[in-house]
């Protein structure tokens, strides 16, 4: 249910506000055919409140149908799931999915208009007003109704330039960080994948034919399948009701997206009471229990399970893997998971990261090299130490990307607003010209 909108109607301007449906044409034209030079824009083809469009070429062939016309200088906004905050400015002729509102600025400069579209207030404000729990919608009457800045066009344009100017100098710096996120992650998935194949040495190496997965195993070491160092493979269940047995706190109750490389994410968790716990007492957690990802788009994240989330249990989307701690060492299984070695067999024989699923008996043929189980704590012992470090650095660096973020967002709205002069701004000489 959506919150009492109430506080969300009226919007602090500096600036004259108008009402949107006062200051836009709504354009409904439906194409009955897309002419092959017309793009097709779908809302996961738009990136989130930047406005930039991203290539999508699955996403722009499943749609066909339905599809709404926009021109050159149309604004475009997504009235589905409106939190996305998906709006962009046309800038050639096209087609787009029926779920974008295309408006025809009259009293606007586009990107003026788009940026009052993608800031925080007004994305807030349609959010609060959808309809439909699974598939929530904003409606043209709600969104055309409110208020919004409509100062004078030169205004709007020095503004528009103004946020285009600062926004790209922002956005370049989230680029940078989010690059450096991925080397961060490729430098602990490399770190992760030498340790376990190769201990702490790269000598003393001799070949292994025994499986096409692992080339060479150090000496002392063996190649074993998961099945024959396990004592459970197997996932969750959704308790019946689904989401709707969920309680405000209980028992964790552990779903795909709580599982990250990084370890268990609580941030989103939810519960569930302890008349169902008891009764799904036989995909109860244990502590040091690892957990994979076995469908959908996070399939093969793993994390390990500590007893500080006990009690807990898991829904049919997570593997719980129990390893035979006479074997193996919990912590170095979850670190070979998450190494090439079994990334490789989860992904085998796949295009990419599109595999939908992976069954219990596939898990079970998984093979990993094992070294004795000393050795075995002294890897994970030295992982944790080295993989905290990146970790570390990991979230700072997310940390920046959410400030930078926040300064983007509280900029758009100071402009959109008024509540800074721009007035006496003047843009670098390549930025002269904003198009209108």
């Amino acid at each position: 249910m959506k919150s009492d909108t109430s506080d969300l109607q009226s919007l602090d301007s500096s600036f004259p506000t108008i009402r949107l449906k006062f200051g836009v044409d709504r354009k409904t034209d439906k194409l009955d055919s897309v002419p092959d030079d017309f793009p097709i824009v779908g809302l996961d083809m738009v990136e989130s409140w930047t406005g930039k469009l991203i290539e999508n070429e699955e996403e722009s062939n499943s749609l066909s149908t339905g599809l709404v016309k926009f021109t050159s200088g149309d604004v475009l906004f997504g009235k589905l799931r409106p939190y996305l905050a998906k709006g962009f400015v046309a800038d050639e002729n096209g087609a787009a999915s029926p779920e974008f509102l295309v408006l025809k600025p009259s009293k606007f400069n586009s990107r003026f208009l788009k940026y009052v579209v993608l800031s925080r207030n007004f994305v807030e404000r349609v959010d609060a007003s959808t309809f439909g729990a699974r598939m929530p919608r904003a409606s043209w009457e709600f969104i055309g109704s409110l208020e919004v800045p409509c100062p004078d066009l030169e205004t709007q344009q020095t503004s528009a330039a103004f946020l285009h100017h600062h926004t790209a100098q922002i956005d370049a710096l989230i680029e940078k960080n989010q690059r450096l996120l991925e080397l961060l992650g490729e430098r602990r998935f490399a770190t992760i994948s030498r340790y376990v194949t190769h201990g702490f040495t790269s000598n003393e190496k001799i070949p292994d034919n025994r499986d096409k997965w692992v080339e060479e195993i150090p000496v002392n070491w063996d190649v074993v399948k998961f099945k024959l160092l396990t004592e459970k493979i197997g996932s969750g269940v959704t308790p019946d009701g689904g989401s709707e047995v969920y309680v405000d706190d209980g028992i964790t109750f552990i779903r795909s997206q709580n599982v990250q490389f990084e370890g268990l994410d609580l941030e989103d968790v939810v519960y569930i009471d302890e008349t169902t716990h008891a009764e799904m007492q036989a995909t109860a957690l244990k502590s040091q229990d690892v957990l994979l990802n076995i469908t959908g788009a996070s399939i093969g994240r793993c994390a390990l399970v500590s007893s500080e989330i006990l009690p807990a249990n898991v829904n049919q989307h997570v593997c719980i893997i129990r390893p035979s701690l006479n074997q193996l060492d919990p912590a170095f299984l979850n670190y070979v998971i998450s190494s090439y070695i079994v990334q490789n067999q989860i992904f085998a024989d796949q295009e990419g990261a599109s595999r939908e699923a992976i069954t219990f008996s596939q898990i079970g043929d998984f093979v990993i090299p094992l070294p004795p189980l000393s050795k075995q704590t002294r890897i994970s012992s030295h992982l944790d130490q080295t993989i905290e470090i990146i970790n570390t650095v990991y979230s700072r660096v997310e940390e920046q990307i959410d400030l930078l973020e926040q300064k983007r967002q509280a900029l758009i709205t100071a402009a959109v607003t008024g509540k800074i002069d721009v007035s006496d701004w003047e843009p670098p000489a390549e930025e002269a010209e904003v198009s209108v």
